[in-house]
């Protein structure tokens, strides 16, 4: 038997369990939302700003330096998968076991909750990050990523979760430890549960382990400032010893005034017309090849940060101009074949069928529905049965693309 279910607990935390009885393993991910969008906070009514690289730095520390030691060890000693990351909204961790889930499940969520770190921890791994911070400087489409994010977002740190290396190196103890008294707290965190469990057991379990926890109250709070829908700059490049040049078309659409279920099917409906327009077998491929602007692929993404859905298209190209018209055509023209989007749509009921087979992909695209859309129920076959054509020219034509930006990787003089 398999069953999904959204828990909300009196202190806050959101709690998701996919029970399936037919499974041996049981995997627990606990996200803390805090990543690097986070880059301020407010005290006494003043707001105070976060150095970039904060979450990225506390993952390192609430792993190396647990009440268990380094927690990674402990974990692998015991057979147990782990390991954490930190994107631009959360920060997560996660255990996969067969045995003693229990005692597991406790020592994960005591290991992300309480910051047992000392000054001496800090300046131990400060050196370890570092060296993380100075590989992706020479990560080119990383620092892409960070001119892309300037052009779009003006509030929005462009800074990548990881930190730069002058707010690394000048990162303070105290300001870690009230980073973490301030994020990682239950009201702030989702544990997603998925194997042979009984959710009853584990609701309770889960809220003795958080009791037993001393979380004390602040008078601070997040502060992430509001955020419009124009565009930063319209334009941006990275200068870079290169052989291949890049650019590429960036949308910024804002979806503060659709539901939660609009945006579920909102984000089939855009990523349907992504893949028609833009796959090697799109007209604007074709065209790109045959006017030799490019023998690559053309890339194409989309994402959601906060508020704001982000498109976009790109391209490893010297002929930029020739390339954003070919993308800027395609976005005009809002077409998909109705064959097409059957033919996807039948891809995508697929896909999700042989999603069901595993059960962190089952939970992972509910607790994304959660966390990106605020959609708090697992989406089901008839979700995707529903979609139509019909709509999805509706939804895409109500569209406003009129927010974008241009980015470029040039060769290095």
């Amino acid at each position: 038997m398999k069953k999904t279910k959204l828990y909300k607990l009196p202190n806050g935390l959101k709690l998701v369990i996919h029970a399936d009885s037919t499974r041996h393993s049981i995997n627990a991910n606990l996200i803390t939302l805090f990543g690097g969008i986070n880059a301020s906070y407010l005290k006494d009514g003043k707001c105070h700003n976060i150095p970039s690289g904060v979450a990225h730095f506390l993952e390192h520390l609430l792993i190396e330096h647990s009440f268990k030691g380094n927690i990674y060890e402990y974990f692998s000693d015991r057979d147990v998968r782990f390991n954490g990351s930190t994107g631009n909204q959360s920060t997560n961790f996660f255990i996969d076991t067969v045995s003693d889930f229990d005692e597991l499940l406790h020592d994960l969520i005591y290991m992300v909750n309480k910051a047992e770190f000392t000054p001496e921890d800090v300046d131990y791994t400060r050196k370890a990050v570092l060296e993380e911070v100075r590989k992706s400087d020479d990560n080119r489409f990383r620092q892409f990523s960070k001119v892309t994010r300037s052009c779009l977002f003006k509030n929005y740190t462009s800074e990548l979760p990881i930190g730069t290396l002058r707010d690394v190196s000048e990162m303070s103890y105290e300001n870690l430890k009230l980073c973490h008294s301030l994020f990682y707290r239950p009201e702030n965190q989702l544990l997603a549960i998925t194997g042979n469990v009984k959710p009853d057991e584990i609701k309770k379990l889960v809220t003795d382990i958080y009791a037993s926890l001393d979380y004390k109250q602040l008078n601070v709070t997040s502060f992430i400032p509001d955020e419009d829908v124009s565009v930063a700059k319209e334009s941006g490049e990275l200068k870079w010893d290169t052989a291949d040049e890049y650019v590429a078309l960036n949308y910024k659409i804002d979806m503060s005034n659709y539901k939660p279920y609009d945006l579920l099917k909102l984000e089939y409906y855009i990523g349907f017309f992504l893949e028609y327009n833009f796959n090697e077998s799109s007209l604007a491929y074709d065209e790109v090849l045959t006017k030799k602007i490019s023998n690559y692929s053309i890339n194409f993404d989309s994402y959601i940060l906060k508020n704001f859905f982000v498109i976009s298209i790109g391209c490893f190209t010297s002929d930029f101009s020739e390339f954003i018209s070919i993308a800027e055509q395609k976005m005009k023209e809002l077409f998909i074949s109705e064959e097409y989007f059957n033919l996807l749509k039948n891809d995508a009921i697929i896909k999700f069928l042989l999603r069901e087979d595993g059960n962190t992909k089952v939970i992972s695209a509910f607790v994304d529905n959660i966390l990106s859309i605020g959609y708090e129920k697992p989406d089901t076959i008839e979700d995707i049965e529903n979609l139509s054509y019909l709509e999805c020219n509706e939804m895409l034509n109500k569209i406003d693309f009129s927010n974008k930006c241009i980015t470029k990787i040039v060769k290095e003089n």
